[in-house]
């Protein structure tokens, strides 16, 4: 009896201290990260096209096909009378720090796209979004 009456009071503690764990604190250096990010919420392989704006022509219009080995393919036919020509380009694509963007390799600036639901936001030449009037001509909507 006596061996047991310890057993039960060291018992009987760690049962109270587990049901009052004492003020809670919070520490920002184990915070879990948002897990929350287009790589891993969204769908976003498939073929994305629209209309983007250029300098010196009527528009732009662009596909890019973004493939689950992450590759992608992107041809562009530039809005020009008489021309028909498609240029057509592709490689490796990586995403940003924050799982948000994806940059197309073997791409001249601007090549950062903003990854939305069912859309491609193409970014500015320094990779940030673009904003104002102009932001709806910068996006490509996904088809399949």
């Amino acid at each position: 009896m006596r061996k047991t009456l310890p057993l039960s009071a060291l018992l009987l503690i760690c049962l109270w201290s587990c049901r009052n764990p004492g003020p809670v604190t919070t520490d920002d250096s184990n915070t879990l990260p948002d897990m929350h990010t287009s790589r891993i919420a969204l769908d976003y392989y498939g073929s994305y096209e629209g209309l983007l704006p250029c300098a010196s022509c009527s528009g732009i219009y662009t596909v890019i096909v973004l493939l689950e080995d992450d590759t992608y393919k992107i041809c562009r036919r530039y809005e020009v009378e008489g021309d028909e020509r498609v240029y057509t380009s592709g490689g490796r694509f990586h995403w940003d720090d924050s799982g948000g963007k994806i940059i197309l390799e073997n791409e001249d600036p601007p090549n950062v796209y903003l990854v939305g639901e069912n859309r491609l936001f193409q970014m500015d030449i320094e990779g940030r979004r673009i904003e104002g009037g102009l932001e709806k001509h910068f996006i490509l909507e996904k088809k399949r």
